[in-house]
């Protein structure tokens, strides 16, 4: 009798503590709501950014084994045109071919290496780069104000005030999330031709104004303005240098494959910038706005044959992507409570 008094209980406290915690649950309000919502994206922003060895073996091993294996069987040999060069252009031959189980062996490890060092070895990388790159970060800068002429005081108040907002909001979100102080970022504007952006590693970023028109409004620079943030969060020039190594460019044949990695680097970055813009508050669904726009103004290559021979995606594929990111991060950025859409519109 004292055994089933007991139980019963245990079943009355359980079935009380059940309805208490349901009763709490439901009480939730959209203001906590909201807070889970940013925890989950910001965990899915770190998992974009760092990404570990298997998802870097999904993502890029077969490009790297593939570029390995054909850099070690088929290229050209640096040796042979030095040749040619020195003695005349009948001593050598500048190219190679080697089909044997070695060089199979030799590729497939060196393929190997170079998704270890992808995933591993991308700070050391990283760092070695900042000299490097500072200078032709610097290069750019000088170049612009050699050759372009300077941009009026009233036409960079113009440029200063649309986009000054968006480079501290998201250098904002930048130092909330990944502890890397405001300041640490250089952020030029440009007079260059071509609409583009660039990123180097150390932090440092240069935007065309020439790219404004295109970005249209303020949400749709964050999407640019993140997406070479996003570069440099992800560390792709250590990245890209180890690619350089171990996937050895100078054969040529190991190229095709080293941009469809370099391509899947351009989505990795478009990621990281919707899901940066997202959190400063901006509207993420305008950053396949900003591709389309691009498209329009520009063309588009056609897919089959961008695979081989350009480091970038196409704008459509972009598009789609970013179009499918931008629907899945709706759900947080309608329950946010600082809401900017769309932001100022650019207009000279």
């Amino acid at each position: 009798m004292l055994f089933k008094v007991r139980y019963l209980l245990l079943f009355t406290v359980n079935l009380w503590l059940f309805f208490l915690s349901f009763t709490s649950s439901a009480g939730v309000n959209a203001e906590t709501y909201s807070l889970n919502q940013e925890e989950i994206l910001i965990s899915q922003l770190h998992r974009s950014v760092d990404r570990g060895l298997l998802n870097e073996i999904q993502e890029n091993g077969l490009a790297s084994i593939a570029g390995a294996v054909a850099a070690a069987m088929v290229g050209v040999s640096w040796e042979g045109v030095g040749n040619i060069i020195s003695d005349g252009i009948y001593s050598g031959n500048p190219l190679y071919l080697d089909f044997t189980v070695r060089a199979l062996l030799k590729g497939t490890t060196m393929g190997a290496m170079a998704v270890i060092s992808r995933a591993y070895l991308k700070t050391p990388f990283d760092l070695l780069s900042r000299p490097l790159t500072w200078v032709g970060y610097k290069h750019q800068q000088v170049s612009d104000r050699v050759y372009h002429k300077e941009t009026s005081a009233e036409l960079s108040e113009k440029y200063a005030e649309f986009f000054n907002p968006v480079a501290e909001r998201l250098t904002r979100q930048v130092e909330l999330v990944f502890d890397i102080p405001a300041y640490y970022w250089t952020i030029s504007l440009m007079d260059m031709g071509a609409p583009n952006a660039f990123a180097t590693s150390g932090y440092n970023i240069g935007i065309y104004h020439s790219i404004f028109p295109l970005a249209k409004s303020q949400a749709g620079m964050a999407c640019i303005l993140g997406h070479e943030m996003g570069h440099v969060l992800a560390e792709h020039i250590g990245q890209r240098i180890s690619d350089l190594i171990f996937m050895n460019v100078i054969a040529v044949s190991s190229i095709p494959f080293i941009n469809a990695i370099f391509q899947n680097h351009e989505t990795q970055a478009d990621e990281i910038g919707a899901y940066l813009t997202a959190l400063a508050g901006y509207d993420p669904s305008e950053c396949s706005k900003v591709w389309e726009r691009m498209t329009t103004f520009a063309g588009d290559r056609r897919e089959m044959g961008n695979v081989f021979m350009s480091s970038h995606p196409t704008n459509a594929t972009r598009e789609k992507a970013l179009n499918e990111l931008g629907e899945q991060l709706q759900e947080y950025y309608s329950n946010r409570q600082e809401k900017l859409g769309l932001g100022l519109e650019f207009i000279l």
